[in-house]
């Protein structure tokens, strides 16, 4: 089984919660499956030769996700505090505009 492991393009991430979960995921799953860290892409073709795509820095606010996900796809959401409080956390016009997207 080849298993896809999506690295973030938002800058900080990757020493953040969602990088820290992700950084922890391939190194305990390395000896148990075939584990591939890949960059985001949202060109369907870039994830069709494995078997599972994992994108494990969903947000609801930028476009984390590509227009078309690979059939067998596993979406990490670890935050939802701007769900739950948007008083708190505005989404802007960008927000506006990913979260149906994202959704």
């Amino acid at each position: 089984m080849k298993v896809a492991l999506v690295n973030s393009f938002q800058v900080g991430s990757l020493v953040r919660g969602g990088g820290y979960y992700a950084d922890h995921l391939m190194k305990f799953l390395s000896p148990l499956v075939n584990i591939s860290s890949i960059e985001f892409s949202l060109a369907p073709r870039v994830y069709q030769n494995f078997d599972i795509v994992h994108f494990p820095y969903f947000d609801e606010y930028f476009f984390t996700l590509p227009p078309l996900l690979p059939k067998n796809s596993v979406i990490s959401i670890l935050d939802c505090t701007k769900l739950k409080f948007p008083e708190r956390f505005p989404m802007g016009l960008r927000g506006r505009i990913a979260w149906p997207w994202q959704k």
